[in-house]
């Protein structure tokens, strides 16, 4: 059985998974890998997992199946599998915009799917397979995009604080303009006021003094 788009593979939780797409391949432990993604053909009520899925898959005599081993697979948390990192050989984005980076290891033969945030120490790495994937041209510059989204973010969140500030200035000075009147109407009920001009707009705010 050979690896294609629209092939069915077999997994212990769907019976009906179809590759939808084959983003890489590799090759380890004489086996053929191939990194896809995967979505249930017609969802039934025991595949409880829905949406796009992301698998290493490899070809068994008549059929598709899921790579699994009885070893412990490798972890980027782990400090001892970080150093058994070999290299990556493809990336693909999930349907919510996470970046997922297919990492060879060191001692495993089959590459696993690892996000973006548990490679952040491997910035180097991550650079120079940018610069070449063929995966999804224009990872790089769509990286770039999302720093200069991040930054445009941050100057929108600065302007609209200043024009909080602004709008808030402007409300209290309707409020002088609108008691400036009142108070000054309170001379007639033996209060002592005095009106201060304003240089700006020559609206009235007065000071009561109720000594």
């Amino acid at each position: 059985m050979v690896v294609r788009r629209g092939s069915i593979v077999q997994a212990a939780w769907s019976s009906c998974l179809e590759v939808t797409e084959i983003i890489c391949t590799a090759t380890g432990g004489g086996r053929d890998f191939y990194g896809v993604a995967v979505e249930i053909r017609e969802p039934l009520v025991w595949d409880w997992l829905d949406g796009r899925q992301f698998l290493w898959v490899f070809e068994d005599d008549n059929c598709v199946k899921v790579w699994q081993e009885s070893v412990e697979r490798p972890r980027p948390s782990h400090a001892a599998w970080m150093s058994r990192l070999q290299c990556i050989v493809g990336c693909c984005e999930t349907d919510d915009g996470t970046t997922l980076y297919a990492v060879k290891w060191d001692g495993y033969a089959c590459p696993t799917w690892e996000a973006e945030e548990d490679l952040s120490n491997q910035g180097q790495l991550l650079a120079d397979h940018d610069q070449t994937c063929k995966c999804k041209p224009g990872r790089e510059s769509r990286r770039r995009e999302s720093e200069w989204e991040g930054r445009d973010r941050r100057q929108m969140r600065e302007t609209m604080g200043l024009v909080d500030s602004i709008q808030i200035r402007c409300l209290r000075l309707i409020d002088a303009w609108v008691l400036s009147p009142l108070l000054l109407q309170s001379r007639e009920c033996g209060v002592k006021s005095t009106v201060v001009e304003s240089s700006s707009n020559g609206a009235g705010v007065a000071d009561l003094d109720l000594t």
